[in-house]
């Protein structure tokens, strides 16, 4: 039954109203309860808890989108229940893992009304989902929303569960928490249903695998043939110096380009973009650690393992004093050369490259370079910050390292000369990769 006809079932106080809603969203809504409560019985109370809700909320209110009404009636059922049975202890689960993400984003209690405090935690949280790109809400309403597990996010969006851990740490960090509003972590929790109900309900669809969400920088790449035709479009109207360079030797090609075929369509790129890897078809996984750092606060956004050593790490944000603003100070990151066997390519997104400077640093090969951002970082678009790379390939272990940041050249040198690098027993095969296409940018998410 279409959801405008089981509201109209409330509105006439049809006795069919709360059977109809059980049968198309009874599963849904039992998943968000047990997402809080971790147990089936209270799940099931939750479930049966939104159901009264929503036969006393309607008809004083017609909901938009009753997917996401129901969502946020079952939060506050759970969240109500487990607070109230478990005030002394955590017992575990992704409601726990997400309390303790959250609990970083508090700030002092402050004496307020509680539900004029709650509408107000939900209005923020509102507004600053409607300055996330549509990937990033995605990613945060599937985590603090419906509290699903970081291995199904990445999965839902062919991410690595790195990279969403990257874009979880980031996003939490830009919450508005500093101004002495939020409580608890569990005020902050129950504040995500002032995430928007089109998003809310998107990002259902994406969990519920029915709908085909655009992606960028994702590894099966044939899904952005739409940005991929857009941004070919751009360059065939635009006069570039162009440059072709296989990462065993460097040689200039005026005029050449780079086809990548997403799926049936081919698109030709400029070679100046394009990085080819003449490595191993196959060799062992790498972690690194940071043993340089311009200053003790640099890696306050880096989460490597309990012993130091990682396959992402992140800086905390560095001003650019010429326009302002704040901007990521370093990411870095491995690829691996088996990716890139038999014509395959790492592809620098949305960055346009200034001179190329080749050297070897022992047995690795260094490309550094500076490139302007194709994103502007004002609202009249008129400001391009640029941005600073340093990519270092090993052709023999075949691993491929990523310094890139908006951090000045010589402190990412320092950074990228200082890494120490580890193998790992994991083997890394050309077959492993659906794609031999990857893209490169500063940003993570």
């Amino acid at each position: 039954m279409e959801d405008s006809a089981i509201v109209d079932l409330y509105w006439q106080r049809s006795d069919r109203a709360i059977a109809e809603t059980e049968q198309k969203y009874g599963a849904y809504c039992h998943r968000i309860a047990y997402n809080i409560c971790q147990c089936e019985e209270d799940a099931e109370e939750c479930v049966n808890d939104t159901w009264l809700a929503a036969w006393n909320a309607m008809p004083l209110e017609r909901p938009r989108v009753l997917s996401a009404f129901l969502a946020c009636l079952t939060r506050n059922a759970a969240i109500g229940r487990w607070r109230e049975q478990h005030r002394q202890k955590r017992g575990g689960g992704e409601r726990d893992l997400v309390l303790e993400e959250l609990a970083d984003c508090l700030a002092a209690p402050r004496d307020t009304e509680a539900e004029a405090e709650q509408r107000e935690l939900e209005a923020l949280v509102g507004s600053f989902m409607d300055g996330l790109k549509h990937t990033e809400q995605l990613v945060f309403t599937a985590r603090y929303f419906y509290l699903c597990p970081v291995n199904e996010i990445a999965s839902k969006l062919h991410f690595s569960e790195s990279k969403v851990k990257s874009m979880l740490f980031r996003l939490r960090g830009r919450l508005p928490g500093k101004g002495g509003i939020l409580l608890n972590e569990w005020k902050l929790l129950q504040a995500m249903n002032g995430i928007h109900a089109d998003t809310v309900e998107r990002t259902r669809q994406l969990l519920e695998n029915k709908e085909v969400i655009p992606m960028y920088r994702m590894r099966k790449v044939w899904q952005t043939v739409l940005i991929a035709a857009l941004i070919a479009s751009f360059f065939s109207i635009t006069a570039y110096a162009v440059f072709y360079f296989s990462m065993n030797g460097h040689s200039s090609a005026e005029d050449e380009s780079y086809t990548v075929h997403f799926g049936n369509q081919a698109v030709e790129w400029p070679s100046k973009y394009v990085f080819r890897f003449e490595g191993p078809e196959e060799c062992r996984g790498v972690r690194f650690k940071a043993n340089w750092t311009p200053n003790e606060s640099y890696w306050d956004f880096a989460q490597p393992e309990d012993d130091g050593y990682a396959s992402l790490l992140e800086g905390g944000e560095i001003r650019n004093e010429e326009f302002g603003v704040f901007l990521p100070s370093c990411v870095i990151d491995v690829m691996y050369a088996p990716q890139f066997v038999n014509d395959g390519a790492m592809i620098l997104m949305d960055f346009d490259p200034e001179e190329i400077t080749e050297e070897s640093w022992g047995e690795v090969q260094v490309y550094k370079f500076a490139a302007k951002s194709g994103h502007a970082i004002d609202a009249d678009q008129t400001i391009f910050p640029t941005g600073n790379f340093v990519i270092l390939f090993h052709p023999e272990q075949g691993w491929i390292i990523g310094v890139r940041g908006y951090d000045s050249m010589e402190n990412l040198e320092q950074i990228a000369r200082n890494l120490e690098v580890v193998q790992t027993e994991e083997i890394i095969r050309s077959a492993d990769f659906e794609n031999k296409i990857d893209f490169c940018d500063i940003y993570i998410g």
